[in-house]
């Protein structure tokens, strides 16, 4: 399996789509909906990104929960992170957004991806 990986400074909300809105399996009552970023070169489920800073993780979570329109309460939790949970190489995972009844938020990893075949 390959993933696209861009460089955090190439990421572009215009690409951002959002695919229907489904029960979130692992939080009661809640919703997930699933990240969608395709551009002219290609399309991926989700968002990887790597080569970020403290205020990309930011300003991207904030683009991500701006352009999905609701009037809930964003929680934000990528630029309060310790750098220990993102430094060293490691790549940030988006897979979508969770929803319950008053707020919203990412649902996102950091990963250490292998170039290794």
């Amino acid at each position: 399996m390959y993933f696209v990986v861009l460089p955090a400074s190439e990421y572009n909300s215009a690409h951002l789509f959002f695919a229907p809105t489904v029960k979130n399996n692992l939080l009661e009552g809640g919703l997930f909906t699933r990240i969608l970023y395709s551009n002219h070169f290609f399309s991926m489920n989700g968002i990887y990104l790597k080569d970020f800073t403290r205020q990309t993780l930011k300003q991207v979570e904030l683009d991500i929960l701006s352009a999905f329109r609701t009037p809930k309460i964003k929680c934000t939790t990528l630029g309060v992170l310790p750098q220990s949970c993102w430094a060293g190489g490691k790549t940030l995972a988006v897979s979508g957004i969770w929803e319950t009844e008053t707020s919203v938020g990412l649902a996102f990893k950091f990963v250490r991806l292998s170039t290794a075949p």
